[in-house]
């Protein structure tokens, strides 16, 4: 049967794939675990959610109605009511595990049973959010169309907003986070500080990295890739070994590898993945075949 789709765990042979059927299938190193098929279609690629660690690792599968909490055992931990197609965040609040819940143009804070906490109404539709801390305590910065909106938690206040004249998508590294335009001229940080940018003709934006509380922007153009750090600032240019640059990932790896940076290339004429550092140079000299997307954990 068809694969549509996948989603990655870390360690080896550790997997989710989707088939045409919206059947979802859990491999663990490589051997099969347990099959559901959904009745509802996924509208989103399933995310990690936050409190998770290798040992444990629950996901989020997003539906037009409600979303799903799932565990590696395909156990369902939670359910709720949403629409809007933006994943839920799942945090500790006053130490209780709480949910933030997107539901088109709200959010509600939920208990671990669904129990509604607080309701914040917003002026849009909610893009996307993301959880992070200013000045010791919980904040989230909720992208909404017209608004990005930077609310208190622990105090139930919105601490600012900053209004939006452009179409924008959020880019989540806690407090580093940034949304860019999608004209991809500028960024604008949590605190509203506004930085444009500017890259020789050709180049795109492709992906965006953290290292040592830094962020740097990637861009590419054929077989070559321009690194800005989030202050506009030149890093480096290099010329890859490939044909092509249809996809950068660069994955969250866990303390054993001492976060290192990996920048992982999909080259879609080649059909070949390469590894590179922070700095653009090659890890190491593995042939990996790759064609239509690429996930590293």
């Amino acid at each position: 049967e068809r694969i549509e789709s996948f989603y990655a765990y870390s360690g080896r042979g550790n997997t989710f794939l989707i088939t045409a059927s919206n059947k979802w299938m859990k491999y663990e190193n490589g051997l099969s675990q347990w099959e559901k098929t959904f009745e509802k279609e996924v509208i989103k690629q399933p995310k990690l959610m936050e409190m998770s660690s290798n040992e444990n690792q629950d996901i989020s599968i997003l539906f037009e109605d409600e979303t799903l909490i799932v565990d590696k055992k395909g156990r369902i931990l939670n359910r709720f009511n949403t629409s809007g197609g933006v994943h839920p965040i799942r945090m500790r609040l006053k130490n209780k595990v709480s949910f933030l819940i997107p539901n088109i143009d709200k959010m509600e804070v939920v208990d671990y049973d669904g129990k509604v906490m607080s309701t914040y109404s917003f002026s849009s539709n909610i893009v996307d959010m993301v959880l992070f801390k200013e000045n010791g305590k919980k904040h989230v910065a909720v992208l909404c169309e017209q608004t990005l909106f930077i609310i208190n938690l622990e105090r139930k206040r919105t601490a600012r907003k900053i209004t939006l004249d452009e179409v924008y998508r959020l880019y989540q590294f806690q407090e580093s986070s940034f949304i860019m335009n999608n004209d991809q001229s500028h960024i604008i940080n949590l605190k509203g500080e506004k930085n444009a940018f500017s890259v020789p003709s050709g180049f795109k934006f492709k992906n965006a990295f953290q290292e040592n509380d830094m962020v740097y922007l990637i861009f590419s153009k054929e077989n070559e890739i321009l690194v800005l750090n989030n202050k506009s600032q030149f890093q480096w240019k290099k010329t890859i070994n490939c044909s092509s640059i249809d996809k950068i990932i660069i994955p969250t790896l866990e303390s054993s590898y001492n976060n290192k940076i990996i920048i992982g290339i999909l080259d879609g004429i080649e059909n070949k993945i390469l590894l590179l550092d922070s700095q653009g140079s090659s890890i190491d000299d593995v042939k990996r075949h790759g064609e239509k997307d690429l996930q590293i954990t």
